[in-house]
């Protein structure tokens, strides 16, 4: 943004919003003139939501099928 008084270039001091108007106040670093800025958007940014969804994990861990296990697969299962 330029200096309205002598174009020089400016920076921001503060900026406070409220509803669609953005309030500016800006001091020219060549000549420290200060003034405001009124801006307001033109199109509104669009509000994206975004939904992450996981797996589903089992609650309960599976249970091996003890009848058709061997007696060593069964200990095994035990005294890892």
């Amino acid at each position: 943004m330029r200096c309205v008084k002598c174009r020089g270039e400016t920076k921001v001091k503060d900026s406070r919003s409220h509803k669609d108007t953005i309030r500016r106040r800006r001091i020219c670093k060549k000549c420290e003139h200060r003034f405001f800025t009124f801006e307001v958007a033109e199109n509104p940014p669009k509000v994206i939501e975004l939904k992450v969804e996981t797996p589903k994990k089992r609650r309960t861990p599976k249970e091996p099928d003890f009848d058709n296990m061997t007696d060593d697969e069964i200990e095994e299962y035990f005294y890892k």
